[in-house]
């Protein structure tokens, strides 16, 4: 044994002797990681709401193919004043007036007209001389039956 209580391998060695290493400096300890703030529960998105565009109006209802067009017919047009006669020609009603370039087939055809208690019936011919527009007014100060070229 080694007097002063020094022991060969440096066991019990003071450690404030000279060439001793100072005491060691403690680190502290790393301070735990704050816990992770869970993510709040993913709100629902409201449906997306569709565009709506406002409703088309309705399209007019298309007469009834009553007479089939001929493939070389003229177009011919029948008014009536007021509005709403019924327009027939050779038998075959072709709906209320205005009936606009309705094709006919050259030659004469038998037209008939009814508004109410009035009836006109009339045999017009179609053809590129002759006119292809008649106009019947029943209304007082306007009665008669016109015929003429348009476009």
């Amino acid at each position: 044994d080694a007097p002063d209580g020094d022991a060969p391998d440096g066991e019990g060695v003071d450690a404030d002797a000279e060439g001793a290493d100072p005491d060691p400096v403690e680190t502290p300890a790393p301070a735990p990681a704050p816990a992770p703030v869970p993510d709040p529960a993913p709100q629902p998105r409201p449906a997306p709401v569709p565009k709506t565009r406002p409703d088309p109006a309705p399209a007019p209802t298309p007469r009834p193919a009553t007479v089939a067009p001929a493939a070389s017919g003229l177009p011919v047009t029948f008014r009536s004043v007021p509005w709403g006669a019924r327009v027939k020609v050779d038998g075959v009603d072709l709906g209320p007036t205005p009936v606009m370039g309705h094709p006919l087939t050259e030659g004469s055809h038998t037209v008939e007209l009814v508004l109410g208690s009035d009836r006109i019936e009339k045999v017009i011919r179609v053809g590129a001389r002759h006119p292809n527009s008649y106009r019947w007014a029943v209304a007082e100060g306007f009665e008669g039956w016109q015929a003429s070229f348009s476009k």
